[in-house]
Parts: structure tokens; C-alpha cells; sequence
């Protein structure tokens, strides 16, 4: 997979997020995912050491993600211009934001929504003023295996149980963001609706390579389907529909104007399972 890309001031990013007088001593990162695993960034799982008031040194378990700066196609087609702001905004504004919407309205800190992992911090550039993201974005989370949460595995589908749990959570986060909008609409105004506007994953594949692309899926659900054409056909009328969407122009928020997960398969899901005598 080549050379660990760097991270260039690491700790300006994640010290606002540490407990007051902890410091960040340093650091080791190594890949997270293997290839195929993660197309539109680069996974970094970073073991930083770091020292508190008590000058003890601890290890504080991250990963830092990256946009595609290993691959020039994938930063073609994935537009880290547009995601990486987006995505940074999931975690430094919606998140917070949704947290303080569910206490206001007395929902319990044991039961507020807890789909999101914690976060340290963002950036998309060194330089501070830059408005447009480069090579030295980054975001920074909190490393879930630690606390035994698990990605799914693409090769085999979830079973009733972890899909139940899923939607559950994909429920909470379709239904919040509607109550931010309505219950504060200037928060929403401000801290929301600026970072999530439709987005066209197309906008920059050319129609030969788009299909390509559409064709290698539908090679593929023809040998898992053994040959049956029923689905190749309607897996086919689905990838044209979500072309024509895609293209489609921005609307007026409505009612049920929310926000959605638009890259929601397994490889972007992690879930924990409690043992039974916990």
C-alpha cells in the first residue's frame, strides 16, 4: 500500500479537544483498511501519546482520515472539495447541536442518540483562512475497535438482528435533524444547511467511464445471482434511476427536508454487541 502518508500538526488539530492541560507527545500511524476496503479516503489508525497535568503519558487510540491523496482518480470522483466539508460538519456542528436539541427536550444522557463516534478535530487545510480543501485535510475520531465495535463484512449480509438495529439508529438520525430544523431554525440555518447540499458523485466521470463502471455492477450481480436476468434487469433500472437523481437540481427544503447517509452500506458501519452478561 506504499509509505503511511504524514500528518502535518497533528496536535493543532486534536488539542482543543483534550481535557484541559493534556498534551499530545507523539505519535505512530499505520493503515487502517486494506485495499477495497476504503475508496474515497485514506484510513490511518494513529496511537498517540499523550501526557496530562499529572505528567502521566498515556495512549490515546485514534484514526485519522484523509482524502484520496494516494489515488488522483478517486479524488476525481470523489470531490473531497465538497465531502470532506460536509463530512467535518457531521462532527463538529450536527453532532453537538443534536446532542444539546435532546437535552433541552429531556431526553436522558443514557438514552440520547450515540450513532456518531467522538471527535477530535478537522481541518481542511494548514492554512487557517483556506476555503477550499487540499492535501492536508484531515479528521479525527476516536479508534472504535478499542471499545470492541466491528465493521460488518461485505461479502456476507447482516442478519435480521444487526439490520433491526441499524434502521433503528438510521430512524433517529432521519428524524432528528427535522426536529433541529424545527424547533431552532437559526441553529439550522447556521450551523446545518450551509454544509449539506446535493451532491452529484458523477460530476466529474464521463459517460464512458460511468459506464464502466454501472457494467462491472452488473457483471458482478449476474455471477452472485447465477445468471438470473430478472435482477440484472432491475438492479440496471435502479442504477438509472439513481443517475437521473443524481443529476437532478437541488430543492426547496419541504416538511421532511433531512439529512441522509448517501454512502450507507457495510463498509461504513460499525456495530458493537454486547455480551450476555453485560
Amino acid at each position: 500500500m506504499g509509505e503511511v502518508p504524514k500528518i502535518t500538526d497533528l496536535h493543532k488539530v486534536i488539542q482543543p479537544y483534550l481535557p484541559e492541560g493534556t498534551t499530545l507527545e507523539s505519535y505512530s500511524s499505520c493503515y487502517l483498511t486494506k485495499p477495497g476496503d476504503n475508496y474515497g479516503s485514506v484510513m490511518l489508525a494513529i496511537q498517540a501519546q499523550i501526557k496530562d497535568t499529572d505528567i502521566v503519558v498515556r495512549e490515546l487510540p485514534l484514526i485519522a482520515k484523509l482524502p484520496p491523496v494516494t489515488n488522483e482518480i478517486y479524488w476525481q470522483i470523489f470531490q473531497p472539495e465538497r465531502t470532506c466539508i460536509t463530512e467535518n460538519a457531521v462532527y463538529k456542528y450536527l453532532a453537538p447541536e443534536l446532542k444539546k436539541l435532546q437535552l433541552k427536550a429531556g431526553v436522558l444522557p443514557a438514552e440520547l442518540f450515540d450513532g456518531f463516534p467522538r471527535y477530535y478535530g478537522s481541518r481542511i487545510s494548514l492554512n487557517d483562512r483556506a476555503t477550499k480543501v487540499d492535501r492536508d485535510a484531515v479528521l479525527v475520531q476516536e479508534n472504535l475497535t478499542i471499545r470492541d465495535y466491528k465493521p460488518g463484512n461485505r461479502h456476507k449480509p447482516y442478519d435480521l438482528a444487526h439490520t433491526v438495529l441499524i434502521l433503528h439508529y438510521l430512524a433517529q438520525y432521519h428524524a432528528l435533524p427535522i426536529a433541529l430544523r424545527l424547533k431552532t431554525p437559526q441553529i439550522y440555518e447556521e450551523y446545518v444547511r450551509p454544509y449539506f447540499k446535493k451532491f452529484d458523485m458523477n460530476l466529474n466521470i464521463s459517460a464512458e467511464e460511468k459506464d464502466l463502471m454501472n457494467n462491472d455492477i452488473l457483471t458482478d450481480i449476474k455471477s452472485a445471482t447465477n445468471g438470473d436476468e430478472s435482477d440484472v434487469k432491475r438492479v440496471k433500472e435502479l442504477l438509472d434511476k439513481f443517475d437521473a437523481f443524481q443529476a437532478g437540481k437541488d430543492v426547496e427544503d419541504g416538511p421532511f427536508t433531512t439529512l441522509v447517509h448517501g454512502d450507507l452500506w457495510i463498509n461504513n458501519l460499525m456495530t458493537m454487541t454486547a455480551s450476555r452478561s453485560s
